[in-house]
């Protein structure tokens, strides 16, 4: 079975909430590009005469801004199958039908806004220092790394111990914040506003981090490989509830692609195989109470039975097999009635 592939757009955003300062210039919009990253957009002349633009479109212009900065860092490809969304503001995860992912980095903090008029039309400019935003950028990254680090440390012993802690969504953010690095670093690195010393420094560290994240992914898929290999020994066994409760394990916690269409794959093997044995039972048993058979067979019969409760309807199944059948024997005193009305499962 393939599983289907689905690509995302993820946006880290981290916008001011505060007031930003407006500016209000009457000449020609220009803009020192190479100082600044900005946005812009046309506005009607009250809006500039007023200088009245709302919240909600400063807050959009920020967020294109930070895209607009973010796409000139990188594209990379990336898998994921959730979806998250906190707000207007805050952080964004977007997840669409596309073959790539761009991840938006950095903090707009404050960025000013600035109307202008050129050639009788009117705009309103979002802007941020290069300086200010690289700066931010950097001590974002310096203090992301060293909690990445903890995290993926402590990832790590949960999965050496095997009491596996960390689950998907602990796992999904230590993903997502290893993207984030691998993106950052590079606008990180090439800035000239962060000293050499110190460049050199994130990039080792990033470089360390980024290391370990790569023994939890190894170590994440021996462990699923053994994992699946125990739940294969199992099926082979007929242990269908052992296998239940390992899955409703499995399937809360973050795999890759790779590893969730073998999951898949083995799930829909384990229910085929589950529905094949209870169908031969339902037969042996019908069977049992058309006979009117309330042997040591039927008895074994419905011991197996019992042991396929845990899924869908069968507890109530193996109740009305043996109603049925202390019907059909004619009997209020038969074992087999004492032990429906004691609860038995035989």
């Amino acid at each position: 079975m393939v599983l289907k592939q689905l690509s995302l757009i993820v946006f880290f955003l981290v916008l001011s909430c505060g007031t930003a300062k407006v500016d209000s210039l009457s000449e020609k919009c220009i803009v020192n590009r190479s100082e600044y990253y900005s946005v812009s957009k046309q506005i009607k002349k009250s809006v500039y005469k007023n200088e009245s633009v709302s919240s909600s479109d400063k807050t959009s212009m920020k967020q294109d801004l930070i895209r607009q900065i973010s796409e000139k860092v990188s594209t990379v490809s990336r898998l994921n199958e959730q979806v998250v969304e906190n707000g207007q503001t805050g952080t964004y995860s977007s997840f669409l039908n596309t073959e790539f992912v761009v991840s938006s980095i950095g903090s707009v903090n404050n960025p000013r806004f600035v109307y202008c008029k050129s050639s009788n039309k009117f705009y309103l400019y979002c802007l941020i220092p290069i300086k200010d935003f690289e700066l931010d950028l950097y001590n974002e990254v310096s203090a992301k790394t060293r909690i990445f680090r903890q995290e993926v440390k402590l990832a790590l012993g949960s999965l050496n111990s095997k009491n596996m802690v960390f689950g998907e969504k602990e796992m999904s953010r230590i993903s997502d914040t290893n993207l984030f690095l691998s993106n950052a670093i590079d606008l990180v690195a090439a800035s000239k506003y962060v000293s050499l010393e110190d460049r050199k420094r994130i990039i080792d560290d990033v470089a360390i981090a980024k290391a370990e994240y790569f023994k939890l992914e190894s170590l994440s898929n021996f462990n699923f490989d053994t994992q699946i290999n125990r739940l294969n020994n199992l099926l082979l066994r007929n242990e269908f509830e052992k296998i239940h409760l390992e899955l409703k394990t499995l399937l809360i916690k973050q795999f890759n692609p790779s590893q969730r269409e073998r999951l898949s794959m083995f799930n829909n093997d384990y229910q085929e195989k589950l529905e094949n044995v209870i169908q031969g039972l339902d037969v042996s048993i019908k069977k049992a109470i058309r006979n009117r058979d309330s042997s040591e067979q039927t008895d074994e019969l419905f011991s197996k039975y019992s042991r396929t409760t845990f899924y869908k309807d069968q507890t109530l199944k193996l109740q009305e097999y043996k109603t049925l059948l202390a019907r059909r024997i004619g009997s209020g005193r038969t074992n087999l009635f004492f032990g429906l009305s004691a609860g038995s499962t035989f």
